[in-house]
Formats: structure tokens, sequence, C-alpha cells
């Protein structure tokens, strides 16, 4: 038996625990609406007898016999509203995944986002903007732009995008904007209130968020403990998820942390498993989750009742990060309607997310990866309203292309998109962590 076996068998043990105590709970709450009907009944009596007591009666009077008076006493009280006890109870909603939907030809939209195909591209693929992913250091900076003629005539390693100038410089590992509709301070001020086009300007939102909490390491126990929690609140959703697949996708958002507390542990869940497929198999709940959320705001208009890109993650500083992240991206779909105000708050995050200075850019890979794919989808889908994506001008509609890649978009966006660059940075991780795994 492996050890992702013995996990799975403690898992279910703990879950048919709480279950039993779900239902013990739920007998004692029966025995107490039981009790309170009781003790209604029983204060209903008390008022008729003290309605006696007091006069505030009817009398019937009956003679039935001569000389013998029969009284009956009837005391009138309206019936007691019956006590109606309403427990709503959602029925659990089925969502593909994308390893379900693969012999689908007919799913829509979403299959264009092809994310297990992503996995598979990576194999070959390069990730430009890289980085350490243990230390967090920045993804890649904005600098001035080149204005050396000679140097941007000729320099095949810079692409010319679109009439805003929106280009990528391979050089130095950058996305260079010129001409922006909206001016950006990394020293998250801005001075002007105003941009030359008389569009409101964002300061950038730092968080006040613990640059160094107290160091907790990721044990077995404590990974066993944060498994079994994410396998019942993604079970209490209604996911049709394997708990085999919610222990991968619990490792892989915290790889980072795995690696230096225990990298014996990765070693013993991928076991002798191809880390292609053991990536997919993690990426079947992070899809499952998005097409959660992309439901549920289909069909409320609102993140309310979302599942949570943060589920899973251990460390408090990196939880604290991420959720100040899906905080603002929450914020974002307050405004879907408003077109500028989706541009420059979307704007401000994805510059945000490429500065330095503020804590939302400072993700590990396995998190920073669920925050895109799952997150950071819906702001490039507008959250439901619009998958074309029409509402962006034309500056955000490059710029996200480089946080979230579609299949269909160039290969100067696939190739160094945040996501993929992650992905590229986990499989480096496996493959580095002295596990025996495959890779072909």
């Amino acid at each position: 038996m492996n050890e992702i076996d013995k996990m799975m068998l403690e898992i279910d043990a703990k879950i048919e625990e709480a279950n039993r105590q779900k239902e013990e709970i739920a007998r004692q709450q029966k025995a107490v609406r039981a009790s309170l009907k009781e003790l209604e009944a029983a204060k209903r009596h008390v008022e008729k007898a003290q309605a006696v007591v007091d006069g505030d009666v009817v009398v019937t009077t009956t003679t039935a016999r001569p000389k013998k008076e029969t009284v009956h006493v009837v005391v009138e009280e309206k019936p007691a509203a019956e006590e109606t006890v309403i427990v709503e109870k959602a029925e659990p909603v089925v969502y593909e995944t994308e390893k379900q939907r693969k012999d689908n030809t007919s799913v829509g939209f979403l299959t264009g986002f092809a994310t297990c195909g992503i996995v598979a591209m990576l194999v070959a693929g390069a990730w430009v903007l890289n980085r350490d992913s243990i230390v967090g250091e920045v993804r890649g900076v904005i600098p001035t732009p080149n204005t050396d003629e000679d140097a941007i005539t000729e320099d095949v390693n810079e692409v010319e995008r679109a009439d805003h100038g929106m280009t990528y410089d391979y050089d130095n590992n950058v996305v260079v904007i010129t001409n922006m509709p909206y001016s950006y301070d990394f020293n998250g001020t801005n001075d002007a209130e105003t941009t030359e086009m008389g569009q409101k300007v964002l300061d950038a939102q730092i968080a006040d968020i613990p640059v160094e909490a107290p160091y907790v390491a990721l044990t077995t126990e404590r990974f066993e403990a944060l498994a079994t929690d994410t396998v019942v609140a993604l079970q209490q959703k209604g996911l049709q998820v394997s708990s085999e697949d919610v222990i991968k996708y619990v490792m892989i958002r915290n790889l980072d942390k795995l690696r230096q507390d225990n990298n014996e542990l990765i070693g013993k869940i991928v076991g002798d498993q191809n880390i292609f497929e053991f990536i997919t198999d993690a990426c079947t709940v992070m899809d499952a989750m998005r097409n959660y959320n992309l439901a549920t705001f289909d069909a409320t208009r609102s993140t309310d009742g979302f599942i949570s890109a943060t589920i899973g993650v251990f460390d408090e500083t990196q939880l604290a990060r991420a959720t100040e992240l899906e905080r603002r991206i929450y914020e974002i779909a307050e405004v879907y309607q408003n077109d500028e105000a989706y541009n420059e708050k979307s704007y401000v995050l994805m510059r945000d997310m490429l500065n330095p200075l503020n804590p939302v850019s400072q993700l590990e890979d396995g998190i920073s990866y669920g925050m895109e794919l799952v997150d950071m989808y819906m702001v490039r889908t507008r959250f439901g309203q619009d998958k074309n994506n029409q509402g962006f001008n034309d500056v955000n509609r490059d710029l996200v292309k480089y946080f979230v890649s579609f299949p269909e978009d160039e290969d100067e966006y696939t190739d160094n998109s945040l996501m993929n660059g992650n992905v590229t940075n986990i499989i480096n991780n496996l493959n580095n962590c002295n596990a025996k795994t495959r890779t072909k």
C-alpha cells in the first residue's frame, strides 16, 4: 500500500467520523425541536387554565331535564399556528472536469482553455519570466522602454504588439507598455488624479500582510489534516472529484513548502506515476472549482457562494497574499457591467501582480497557478458576461494574456504567461525532488 492509499484510508475514516458526528448533531437537533413542541403545548395548557381563572371564557348553558342544569364550560381559542420547519437542502451539482469532458465535443467555450494540454505543451516549452519559486522573488519588472532606434528596428527579440505599444522584451524578460491610457507608480502612489485622457487613476493597493509570520513546518500529519479538510469542503459543494485527486491537488498547491519541509512525502505521494499525469489529475480539481464558480456567477451575477481559490493553502503568509488577491478579484466582479471601472481595476491589479513591491506578486508557483486558473480566469472571461472579452480595452485585452493564456493565443503569450511559467516550475520541482517519477 503506497502513501496516497494510506492517506485515502485515513481521510475516509475521518470523513466517516465527521458524518457520524453530523448525524448525532441532527439527532440532537430533532430531540430539541420535539422538546420545544412539548414545551409549546404545555404553555398553551397553562394559558387555557389562566383564561378560566381570569373569567375570559364563553359559557354555554343547556337544560336537558327539568330541575337539572348542566353547565358546559367551553374555552374558545384560536388554533395554534402550525410549526413549520423549512430545511433548505441544496442538491449536489455535478460539474464535469476536463478529464470527464475528454470525449465530449460540444462543451462550448470552456474547452478552449485546455488546462491539461498546457502541461503537455510545456514539456518542450520555455518560460522566460522565471524566478526562484522558494524565496518568492519577482517574476519580472517593467523598465523604461528602450528608445534606441537601432536596437528597436532590428531587434528580433522585441515583438511589436498593437497600436498602444505593447511589447515583450525577451532580452530583459519584461512586458513593456507604451502609450498606455493609465498611469501607474510602482511605489504605490499616483500624484495625478486623472490621466491626460481624463480617466480616473487608481492607486496601487499595498495590502497589510505580514512579511514573516511564525514558521510552521508542513509535516505529514498536518498535510493529512489539510487534505481531509479540503476533501470535505469540496464534497460539501457537490464537486464530483476523487479523494485521490484532491490529495494531489493539495500537494501541488503546497509544493514549494513541501520541498523545504517534507521532500520525502512528495516522493511517497507521487510514487511511480508520470508527473504530467499527476499534474493533470490535480488540475481536474482546479477545473471543477473554476467551472463551479462560472456556473454560480452565470446564475447569480455574484461571487457569493464561490469556492475560494485559496482552499488547501497551508502557509499563513502565502494564504494572506492569496486571500488579498482574491478579494481584489471579487471587487472587479462587482463592477463587471461598468466598462471603465472594470478596465481600471483590472489594469491596476495586473500591474500589481508584476510589481515586486506588492505582496500579491509574491506567490509560490503552486499557489499562483491555482489563483490564475480559478480566479484570474474569471477576470479574463469578464465573469461570464462577455467571453470574447469585448469589455476590455486594447491594453488589458493583451495584458491579461500574460497571466491566463488560451490555446488560440499567439505564442508570445502562451510561452510567457504567468500560469504557464508556474507549471514549468512545478514540473522542475517534481523532477528535482529526488522522487522516483517518470516523465516519459
